[in-house]
C-alpha cells in the first residue's frame, strides 16, 4: 500500500489472497488485513513489473471488471 487516508495502512505488504468488490483481503506477516479498495493506491508486483494501481479503479465485482475490460477492448478497437 503507497497511499492511504489511514496512515497506518500505508506501508503494509504482502500477498492477496480474496476480493470482493469493495476489498482487498492482504496476508501479512501478522495475519490477514483487510483493506477498503476506494481512495487507496496499491503497488503490485505481477511478473517482473512492478504496478501502481488505483483502488478506484479496480472496485468493482471481479467479474464485472473482466466484462467492462472486455468492453473497454471492443471501443478500443471500435468492433
Amino acid at each position: 500500500m503507497v497511499e492511504s487516508p489511514n496512515p497506518f495502512e500505508v506501508g503494509i505488504r504482502g500477498k492477496v489472497v480474496d476480493e470482493t468488490m469493495k476489498t482487498l483481503r492482504i496476508k501479512t506477516e501478522k495475519g490477514v488485513k483487510i483493506i477498503e479498495k476506494k481512495r487507496r493506491t496499491f503497488r503490485v508486483k505481477y511478473k517482473k513489473w512492478l504496478l501502481r494501481v488505483r483502488g478506484d479503479l479496480i472496485a468493482f465485482r471481479p467479474e464485472d471488471r473482466i466484462k467492462k475490460g472486455i468492453m473497454l477492448i471492443k471501443r478500443a478497437k471500435r468492433v
